[in-house]
């Protein structure tokens, strides 16, 4: 990383120099040039800088926080001083403040805001009352951030105001704007990524642009593989400033509308308020919500547990169904009325008076003698596309079977994991000496991974949970409310679904399950949510006034939506797609030997030694699939091709063009 910092600063450096060249004389001196105009310039910046970036220690129960520093950003003339979560933990009672040139006073914890990543601490007086030279840095705006923007960090690296009594400072460029799903922190809002320097002590102090206007908070790395920096958009922060100083806890992000689950149709809005997010973004009533980022969703929990642990500020794109056609509309998330917080904790009470406990998980209980152990430690959410690996433990079967931090666990022998949560409901059950097998994504890429469960270290100190049902189990019907009273109407069923091969049929009354009874659809939705695939459950129906039990299995929830109706033929005089790759079928798989420069394959990263493995959601063996399926397809489409790359899988998407008249 140093080394791409210095190849870009020295890069710029000899630009200048050559240029100044052209017309200056030839005996003009190192300092007279353009490099030492910048060089002049980033001094006097970090001159500047360097009065409002002090470093933090804190103090958890009486004692320093096991030896736990970083850097803060001084952000107002009273003595608030913004830093990074990392540095500052929820238990911590008082901060060290260290300033440049070594003065040291103590501070206190006034705000926090995890959902950020950010800690607001308050010194003992202002500034104008302490023995400094502190100066408050501007907030600028990272609304104009994109990759290539040069910026500075500022920070406390290793604790150099500590030893040194001066901030350190690196340059660099942003690499990157990203959302991030997976890492060892919890974090989930927009990230700048940088390559200018960022270590242990660098979090909390500011990420400036060249004028040395704060465009973010450095905070800790989401992906350190990448061996990149990461910081907080100054937007997100800014938003949260008053309450954090006003000891109010930030609310939530805020979407801004109402939906209700259609049978047939799926999650459809039907109002959107006034002015809010959904409503600039151009939002409308009967839009059918069918993703949010990369992740589908299936029902309302879906959609909340997606946006419910992100920043405001934070913009997401949401995949839609308006008039049959499907569209992508980018939303940024607001901040949470005062109005929308007390309807939804009303909701919430309303809820919560009729939920049954929750079932303890494997983190709130020892295990028991026979209690399999898998070593991962999982960050911990809903509504996530998988179960995020913040670690492994040494000598696990995880690490043995190579998984490391950053993987995201997809599924479990063959059934999606949902979340953290859902995922530790299917660990909690298995076996020491039991074989299972994890679906594993590492930076976009897919592959399956063979585990053999171990005796757990633990194993012997109490008994086991009991195991608790859960996970995506799949009846298959379409449901409606039931004018006529109690239990839910059907409406139709899958074709091949359990719900269809037991018999459920448009008009049916879903009376029960399991000896318990259903009083709508919302509550069967909810019944079913705690299923799992394999299941047996007894269903209770009523047809045309005559009731009925009968036992269905639950299968596993597809990946996919039902299919929709077929798409109607082209115009005519539409031309043939052309994607651009020769392959080679003689080892029993469609190994590329080819990709042509330029084509649509090699604009979507396909290279020399992948394997095509489906299309379209379709598995492919052979070449004539292949070329059935790319036969469908015209110029212009895009289709989404299955990848194996070294194991790993994932998905592409490829738009065709006008195959070539050479």
């Amino acid at each position: 990383m140093n080394r791409v910092s210095s190849w870009v600063a020295a890069g710029a450096a000899v630009a200048i120099a050559v240029a100044g060249a052209v017309s200056a004389p030839t005996t003009a001196r190192a300092d007279d040039s353009g490099v030492g105009a910048i060089q002049k310039k980033y001094r006097k910046l970090a001159k500047r800088l360097g009065k409002s970036v002090v470093g933090v220690s804190a103090q958890t129960g009486g004692r320093r926080g096991g030896g736990r520093f970083g850097a803060g950003t001084i952000v107002d003339e009273q003595g608030h001083i913004v830093t990074s979560s990392t540095v500052v933990p929820k238990n911590a009672s008082k901060c060290r403040i260290t300033f440049a040139g070594g003065r040291r006073y103590e501070a206190t914890q006034v705000g926090r805001d995890d959902r950020n990543g950010i800690v607001l601490l308050k010194l003992e007086k202002s500034l104008a009352d302490l023995d400094v030279t502190a100066k408050p840095i501007e907030l600028g705006t990272s609304d104009g951030v994109r990759p290539g923007t040069l910026v500075i960090t500022v920070g406390n690296p290793y604790g150099s105001l500590n030893t040194d009594g001066v901030p350190a400072f690196s340059v660099g460029t942003v690499s990157g704007i990203y959302r991030p799903t997976v890492g060892r922190g919890s974090y989930k809002g927009k990230a700048i990524e940088t390559t200018a320097a960022v270590n242990p002590g660098s979090y909390g102090g500011p990420l400036v642009d060249r004028s040395g206007n704060v465009i973010g908070i450095v905070t800790d790395s989401y992906s350190h593989g990448r061996w990149l920096g990461m910081a907080t958009p100054v937007e997100q922060v800014k938003l949260i400033l008053g309450d954090l100083r006003e000891g109010r806890e930030p609310p939530p992000a805020y979407l801004g509308v109402s939906a209700n689950f259609e049978a047939g149709k799926g999650i459809v809005i039907d109002e959107i308020i006034g002015g809010s997010p959904a409503a600039k973004a151009g939002l409308k009533n009967g839009d059918v919500i069918l993703g949010i980022d990369s992740s589908k969703v299936y029902d309302l929990d879906d959609v909340a547990g997606a946006i419910g642990d992100l920043p405001p500020g934070t913009e997401v794109l949401m995949k839609l169904n308006r008039g049959g056609a499907e569209r992508e509309i980018a939303i940024r998330l607001g901040r949470a009325t005062p109005e929308f917080l007390a309807q939804a904790a009303a909701a919430e009470a309303a809820a919560a008076a009729t939920e049954t406990p929750a079932t303890p998980t494997a983190t709130q209980a020892p295990a028991s003698a026979d209690q399999g152990y898998l070593g991962v430690y999982l960050v911990e959410g809903e509504g996530q596309n998988g179960a995020p690996v913040e670690d492994v433990a040494d000598g696990s079967p995880a690490a043995k079977a190579g998984l490391k931090a950053g993987d995201l666990i997809l599924g479990i022998n063959g059934t999606k994991t949902g979340n953290s949560d859902a995922l530790i409901k299917h660990l909690v059950k298995l076996k020491a000496g039991q074989k299972v097998t994890l679906r594993v994504s590492r930076d976009g890429w897919e592959r399956e991974v063979q585990v053999t469960i171990a005796r757990h270290p633990e194993a012997g100190t109490a008994p086991t949970p009991a195991p608790s049902t859960g996970g995506p189990g799949f009846l298959g019907v379409y449901l409606q409310a039931n004018p006529q009273g109690r239990g839910a109407l059907v409406d139709g069923s899958v074709e091949g679904s359990p719900a269809a091969k037991s018999g459920l049929k448009q008009g049916d009354v879903i009376l029960g399950i399991n000896g318990k009874d259903v009083a709508d659809h919302e509550a069967l939705i909810e019944i079913l949510r705690t299923k799992k695939a394999g299941e047996t459950i007894t269903l209770k129906a009523a047809r045309e006034g005559w009731e009925r039990e009968f036992k269905v299995t639950l299968g596993a929830r597809p990946g996919e939506a039902p299919a929709p109706a077929p798409a109607p033929a082209p115009a005519p005089g539409k031309q043939p797609g052309f994607l651009g790759i020769a392959l080679d079928d003689s080892g029993g798989n469609l190994k590329i030997d080819e990709v042509v420069e330029g084509s649509p394959a090699a604009k979507a990263g396909l290279k020399i030694g992948d394997v095509i493995v489906g299309i379209g959601g379709k598995d492919v063996k052979s070449v004539d699939a292949l070329v059935a399926e790319l036969g469908k397809h015209f110029a212009g489409d895009t289709l989404e091709l299955g990848v194996e790359r070294d194991g790993w899988r994932r998905d592409l998407k490829v738009t065709l063009a006008p195959r070539s008249q050479d």
